[in-house]
């Protein structure tokens, strides 16, 4: 296919996981060659005509199944993507009846693939790390009635982030022989207070489980 068969229509056309991003050149054979974005964010510049024969060129490479890493596992987008479709499809993870338990999945598309994720998703992570610069950054649903997916997916500081979650909210202790109650404005502080670890408060919360001398609940306000 030469170059007077290629025009801007081409331009933004999806091949598999392959985005044409305009014309390359014209080899010695003829045939012309595209400028390629990659899923994965790889630039490539295959022939046309491999994209749009029978047996297409679908990717730079890194979906062949020989290739067993995509070198991003190390990365904290990919630990974020671990951690939201761990929430949304493992029960045996922690705050999965928050999420999935509940009907919150993620979409087909990032459920399936991180690569898809973090082709979609790198833009808005990478603006948030620099408007926050030197936070930590998290992701959050616009809708906390939907999933996550593109358009009800950002990236915000771990800070506002917290203020919507549980582990935030007031917390009343009781104990068991005395009577007398304890409160604090979030898990950490009551967990100071009757010497115990936050991680044990949040799991007596969460999994209503029975400590020896102490009943803990959530508050919708603190009293004091």
């Amino acid at each position: 296919m030469n170059k007077s068969k290629y025009n801007y229509t081409y331009i933004g056309k999806q091949y598999g996981y392959l985005t044409i991003l305009g014309f390359s050149h014209v080899d010695k054979s003829g045939l012309t060659h595209v400028i390629c974005e990659c899923i994965c964010g790889k630039i490539i510049k295959p022939r046309l005509v491999l994209l749009e024969g029978s047996i297409q060129q679908k990717s730079c490479g890194c979906r062949n199944p020989i290739y067993k890493k995509h070198g991003y596992s190390t990365t904290k987008l990919y630990r974020i993507w671990k951690g939201l479709t761990h929430r949304c499809e493992s029960p045996n993870n922690e705050s999965y009846k928050n999420y999935g338990g509940k009907g919150i999945i993620a979409c087909k598309e990032w459920s399936e693939d991180f690569l898809t994720f973090r082709f979609q998703m790198r833009k808005k992570y990478l603006n948030a790390k620099r408007k926050y610069k030197g936070e930590v950054i998290s992701i959050e649903r616009l809708n906390n009635n939907k999933g996550y997916y593109y358009d009800n997916c950002t990236f915000i500081p771990r800070r506002f982030q917290n203020r919507n979650k549980r582990n935030v909210y007031p917390c009343k202790a009781t104990n068991r022989k005395t009577g007398k109650e304890v409160y604090g404005k979030n898990q950490a502080e009551l967990a100071r207070k009757i010497n115990l670890s936050k991680s044990t408060i949040r799991t007596a919360i969460i999994s209503k489980s029975k400590l020896k001398e102490w009943i803990i609940r959530p508050l919708l306000k603190n009293p004091q």
